[in-house]
């Protein structure tokens, strides 16, 4: 804008008296207001139609992902409850994000049509659970307890929009551990790991680290 503000300037006429030159300054401040208030619109428009055009992240679907632990410290190995996102097939980007205390959020991207066709879509991702020490960055000393898969199926509705449903499914697993995923409600889910063939004493104690 500063530009047009130097093209508005430079055709104003030169002024003779104090008088004209008052006039003049007047008009020259008149003009540059109106520019700037002009290029001010502008901007605001433009970042109107830029969030509008790219959604809000926040209203994306969310699936609540809780992690429990029925392991005591001794049965873990003293070690920390580790959950991680896998291969993944037309998931969203992150796919996984930590919220604490052995929660995530899970994030699909339902507008990823490229897995599947009419009249259904199809979207996955594993999650792996392991135990593993805080410290152990290289993950050289972690026990693999087992993965869930999250699956999610869409199908496109009479409005030409598709409508998401999901499910989670154990997919693999490592002896002793045993671990399940029940879906508690449309968007939430938790999953479980035990020792599947172990009694289990004294009260579960092991960390959850996220």
């Amino acid at each position: 804008w500063s530009k047009l503000v130097g093209a508005a300037l430079s055709i104003l006429p030169p002024v003779t008296d104090y008088s004209s030159a008052a006039m003049a300054l007047l008009m020259r401040l008149l003009t540059a207001s109106l520019l700037v208030a002009s290029s001010l619109a502008a901007v605001i428009t433009t970042k109107a139609m830029s969030e509008s055009g790219s959604g809000d992240s926040s209203a994306a679907t969310r699936l609540r992902l809780d992690v429990d632990s029925n392991l005591t410290r001794w049965q873990g190995g003293l070690k920390s409850l580790y959950a991680t996102a896998g291969s993944s097939a037309c998931w969203g980007l992150p796919s996984v994000e930590p919220l604490g205390n052995g929660s995530y959020d899970l994030l699909p991207d339902e507008q990823n049509l490229a897995c599947g066709h009419r009249p259904e879509y199809h979207s996955a991702l594993i999650v792996g659970f392991d135990l593993d020490y805080g410290w152990d960055v290289w993950r050289a000393a972690a026990d693999h307890a087992g993965e869930v898969t999250f699956i999610g199926k869409g199908h496109p509705s009479r409005n030409g929009s598709v409508a998401w449903s999901y499910s989670c499914a154990y997919s693999e697993g490592a002896l002793p551990y045993n671990v399940t995923c029940e879906q508690k409600d449309v968007h939430h889910f938790q999953v479980t790991v035990s020792l599947g063939n172990a009694s289990l004493s004294g009260s579960p104690s092991v960390s959850i680290a996220v």
